[in-house]
Parts: structure tokens; C-alpha cells; sequence
């Protein structure tokens, strides 16, 4: 009996994936129609049983002694039932934590854009040195994230990631107590906050990847981006609104996210759950490769390439529209004679940044996951099609502010929305091209590749650009102008995106068989568990009944497959048929 439990439940939830599971009507009992298993069986076999005896086919037999093997069938439902459940829960309770811990990301990373200029002039820096901040900050997050990005794929994720937590959260909090005369101090631990940042970063979406597949996968994922535009927006919102209730001090403004840090490690060591690696593809094996094995695979990943090439570019274009809007907005006004107000615009900005941001990853994660169904290719296209429509509307906000503020708001609202479009696809294909012992490495070095290239330098180089314009005039209008014809450089980066994402669609499909084809043979030759076939024949051979007997089990087994309810369940009983038929046969 302990034998027998022991290998229904091995090929039950080693070839079930909980996530995947698509439950139609079922309850903790498993009572098809109303009634329990027993009764359903029971009524099943004696009606065939009277059949084969009214037609001479077997004799009369013990129809209890029969039940035997349903019995012992289902003495594990209660177990894998409890069992699925937990997981589901643990799961589901994952993702939680990763949203919130990913959203106080995002609102710590835009506090210091909500106070910009309030920052500029308690430290009374230029343009440059602002974009600067921003620079520093992504430089020391990238620098680190292929270190974290090796740590991932072969130590505990939950412990890196609380560590990381930890380290921003007392660089954000220690940052606020710099005085005026020591800038440099401040920028230096903008860059320990990235370095904070970068360990949780690299890691949280490789979790993911072991939990979820398929469309549970993109579902999930689109669940955890939906953070990037909320806690964007509410950065800005955040330091802009908590500045002006302070009277003016910036500091209060950035001291909202450290004590939420602590918290957030609470979470993430009490309440989550690591999976292991590769668990959600049946492939929970760890490879002992090198890092330069790992390098060496990833430039031979065409996809991957591409995807990194087309994600920099939106990273140069999101970095500096992120960081510049408000001041930009903000010089239009004065630029004409009006006297703005910062925390106003700062708020409506974090505003349709949310919003928008929200709308954008809803519509991209959801049009490639029904695109996907007909056309392989769909995710890239979607990341395409998101950059080529931003062009006009992003080339139309730039043209316009001084003239008619209001129509802005709009066109930063579309704007925004089909940038957004890419964000949970992004990694929902680095998962899908990409061998599970592999993930958190390239995950790193495609944030290495696309903030070096991206958003660690597109605030400074438009800084720098428009503090070059401008030269020695001081003017309102001059400061507009220049911060203008500087940001007319991000749509031709959208355009070079729109490109790249184009070449990763010729190369997707091929990559993602390519995976596949690695993922199964890697789980084949490591694996120790017995397979589905095996389970059955174990099953089929243990059940100790004879011919006649064995006829009413394969009945009752047939209707127990019949009446399942959740995907693969079906399958995995009917092979357990296949193999009582063999046997009576």
C-alpha cells in the first residue's frame, strides 16, 4: 500500500504542473455529479459486472474485494488534493510578495525625479549633474547584476534578494542626511542603492520562470510589471506631494521607502517560497556550468540578442522621458511667463505615468498571449508595433507644451501606454528562449547590456546635450529649448527599437525549440524520478486481482479518467487503464 501511494503520488505531481491545471467543476472530494467516488465506482462496476455474468463472459465475483484497487487509487486524493492546494497557495502568495517588493522598487528609484528641483537647488547643480544622479545609479546597478545574476543560478534567491533589500534601504535612509557642501557623498550612495536594487532585480523573474508556464507564465508576469508604471508614478507623486506637506524639505519626500524596505524583508523571508530551478518545466536540475559556458551559450541565442538590442533602446527612451518630463514641463511654463507649480505637475505626471503604464502592460501582455495562439511570432511584433506607434504621439508632446499644456497630457498618456506594451513580454521571452539554470545570468547581462546602453546614460547625455545648447544663456526660454531640442533624440531611439524587435521575430520561434529541445534533454539525463509509463506499469502490476476482477478495475478506472476534472489528470489515469487492459488481456 505505502509502495503503491508512493508512485501515484510520483507520476501524479512530477508530471502535473499545478499552474497549468484548469479546473472545471470538482470539489475537496472529488464527488462527480453529487455523489462520492465509492458510490459512483461502485454503481459503475456492478452494472457491468451484471452484464458480463447475464451474457456468460465472467462469473459471479466479490465485488468488494473488486474495489480493492480504487481504493487504494484514491486513498492518495486527499493528500495530492491538500498538497496542489498548498502550492497553488505558495504560489499565488509569491507573487504577492515579488509585486510589492517591486513596486517599493520603483517608488524608491522615482522619489529623487519628484524632487528634482528641489534637489538641484539645495545641492545647486546644473542639469548635468542631475542626469548624473540617475547615471551613477543605473551604472552601479548594472555593474553588479551579472555578480548577482551568477549568485542566482547557484545560491538561494530569497536570501540575496532580502540582502539587497536591506542594502538600499539603508543607503536611501543614510542619503537624506547629507548636508548641501557634500554632493559627491549623495551620489555616491545612489550608487549602493543601485547595487541594492540590482540584487533583487536580477533574481525576482527567474522565480517566476520556476513557478508558472505558458499563459499562467504571461499572466503572472504581466501581475509583477503592472508594478514598474504604478510605483513610477507613485515615485513621482510620493516625493513631490510628501515635500510640499514638509514644507519644502526634499529629504522627507525620499525617507517614505526605507521603512517599507524592512517590511518588505519580512515578507520575502517569512511569507515566500523559493521554487527550485526549472520545477515549473519539470526540469529541476542545476548544471555545474562555468560562467564563461554561460556566456558562450547566450551569444549563440540569436533571440536573445535582439530582444536586448530592441529593450536598450526602450531604456534610453523610457530613462530619459522619466527623468526629464517634469523639469521640461516644468521650463515650458516659466519659458512663457508663468509661474508653475512643481508638486502639481510632479503629481499629475506620477499620475498618467501609473495609469498609463497599467493600460500599456494590461493590452501588451494580453494581445500576444491571444496573438500568440496563431502566430508564433506575436510576442516581438506586439514590442514592435507598441515602439512604432509612440513615435508621433512622443514627437507631438515634445512639439507643443509651450502652446497648450493641456493637450500634453494626452499625448504623454499614449505615449506612455505603448512603451509600456513590452514590459512583462520582455521577460516572458527571455524565459521561453532561455534553459531554466541559465536564467538569472541572462536576465543580468540583458540588464547589463541595456542600461550601459540605456537608461545609465540617456538622462546624462540629454543633459549634458541641452546644457551644450544652451551655453552661457540663462534665460527661461533658453532652458526649455534646449531641454526640447535634447529630447528630440528619444524618438529616433523608439524607431532603432521598433527595428531590432522586427529581426528577434525572424529568430523566436526556432530559439524557443532550441530550449525546449535542451531543457527535455538536460531533465532526461539527470532525472531520478520514475516517468509516467513506469507508474503505470508499477501500478498495473501491483494490483492483485484476478481476470474478472481485473475487467470491473479497468472499468472503474475508465470511469474515474472519464470523470476528472483537471487537466492531465485524464492522461495520467488512462495510462493506468492501458495497463490493467494489457494485463487482462
Amino acid at each position: 500500500m505505502k509502495a503503491l501511494n508512493q508512485h501515484v503520488q510520483c507520476f501524479t505531481f512530477t508530471s502535473l504542473n499545478f499552474t497549468e491545471a484548469k479546473p472545471r467543476k470538482w470539489n475537496s472530494h472529488f464527488k462527480p455529479n453529487g455523489r462520492s467516488w465509492k458510490a459512483t465506482v461502485a454503481e459503475d462496476s456492478r452494472r457491468r459486472s451484471v452484464q458480463d455474468v447475464s451474457k456468460g463472459r465472467i462469473g459471479p465475483v466479490n465485488l468488494e474485494k473488486s474495489y480493492l484497487g480504487i481504493e487504494r487509487l484514491t486513498s492518495v486524493e486527499t493528500t495530492m488534493d491538500e498538497h496542489m492546494r498548498s502550492e497553488r497557495t505558495n504560489a499565488y502568495m509569491t507573487v504577492g510578495v515579488l509585486f510589492c517588493v517591486n513596486l517599493l522598487n520603483y517608488v524608491d528609484r522615482f522619489t529623487i525625479a519628484g524632487v528634482l528641483t528641489e534637489l538641484q537647488e539645495y545641492y545647486g547643480i546644473g542639469d548635468w549633474e542631475a542626469g548624473l544622479l540617475q547615471t551613477v545609479f543605473i551604472i552601479f546597478y548594472m555593474i553588479f547584476a551579472p555578480v548577482f545574476g551568477y549568485l542566482g543560478d547557484r545560491y538561494s534567491r530569497k536570501a540575496i534578494m532580502a540582502c539587497g533589500i536591506l542594502v538600499w534601504s539603508g543607503a536611501v535612509m543614510l542619503s537624506t542626511f547629507v548636508p548641501s557642501n557634500r554632493f559627491m557623498i549623495f551620489l555616491s550612495l545612489r550608487g549602493v542603492v543601485g547595487i541594492g536594487e540590482a540584487s533583487y532585480s536580477t533574481v525576482s523573474v527567474t522565480i517566476l520562470g520556476d513557478l508558472f508556464t505558458k499563459s499562467r507564465r504571461s499572466q503572472m508576469l504581466m501581475v509583477f510589471f503592472f508594478a514598474v508604471p504604478l510605483g513610477s508614478g507613485l515615485g513621482f507623486i510620493v516625493g513631490s506631494m510628501v515635500t510640499k506637506m514638509a514644507a519644502g524639505q526634499w529629504q522627507w519626500g525620499i525617507r517614505v521607502t526605507p521603512p517599507l524596505g524592512l517590511l518588505c524583508i519580512a515578507f520575502v523571508w517569512l511569507a515566500m517560497k523559493e521554487p527550485a530551478r526549472g520545477s515549473a518545466e519539470h526540469s529541476n536540475v542545476t548544471e555545474f556550468t562555468t560562467f564563461a559556458d554561460d556566456i558562450r551559450y547566450l551569444v549563440h541565442v540569436r533571440s536573445y540578442i535582439w530582444t536586448t538590442l530592441g529593450f536598450t533602446c526602450v531604456a534610453f527612451t523610457v530613462g530619459s522621458l522619466s527623468w526629464w518630463t517634469p523639469n521640461f514641463i516644468i521650463y515650458s511654463q516659466r519659458s512663457v511667463g508663468v509661474v508653475p507649480d512643481n508638486a502639481h505637475i510632479n503629481t499629475v505626471f506620477g499620475a498618467i505615468t501609473a495609469l498609463s503604464g497599467f493600460v500599456g502592460v494590461a493590452i501588451g501582455s494580453g494581445w500576444s498571449q491571444v496573438w500568440r495562439r496563431t502566430n508564433p511570432r506575436a510576442d516581438p511584433l506586439v514590442c514592435a508595433i507598441g515602439l512604432f506607434i509612440a513615435v508621433p504621439f512622443l514627437f507631438a508632446a515634445l512639439c507643443i507644451p509651450h502652446f497648450c499644456l493641456t493637450a500634453v497630457w494626452p499625448l504623454i498618456f499614449v505615449t506612455i501606454t505603448a512603451l509600456c506594451l513590452n514590459w512583462s513580454i520582455l521577460s516572458d521571452i527571455l524565459l521561453s528562449i532561455v534553459v531554466p539554470h541559465r536564467r538569472s545570468t541572462a536576465n543580468a547581462f540583458q540588464m547589463l547590456t541595456s542600461h550601459l546602453l540605456g537608461d545609465a546614460v540617456s538622462p546624462y547625455i540629454i543633459g549634458q546635450f541641452s546644457d551644450l545648447l544652451r551655453g552661457k544663456d540663462q534665460s527661461e526660454k533658453a532652458h526649455y529649448e534646449s531641454l526640447q531640442y535634447a529630447l528630440f533624440v528619444t524618438p529616433f531611439a523608439a524607431i532603432l527599437g521598433a527595428f531590432f524587435f522586427c529581426c528577434c521575430a525572424w529568430h523566436i520561434e526556432n530559439d524557443r525549440q532550441q530550449m525546449a529541445a535542451e531543457s527535455t534533454a538536460t531533465s532526461t539525463a539527470h532525472k531520478s524520478v520514475v516517468t509516467t509509463d513506469e507508474s503505470a506499469q508499477i501500478i498495473a502490476s501491483e494490483l492483485p486481482f484476478n481476470t474478472a476482477e481485473e475487467q470491473l478495475v479497468t472499468a472503474s478506472l475508465d470511469s474515474l479518467a472519464s470523470s476528472c476534472s483537471m487537466t492531465g489528470v485524464e492522461d495520467e489515469l488512462n495510462g493506468c487503464v492501458d495497463m490493467a487492459d494489457k494485463k487482462s488481456s
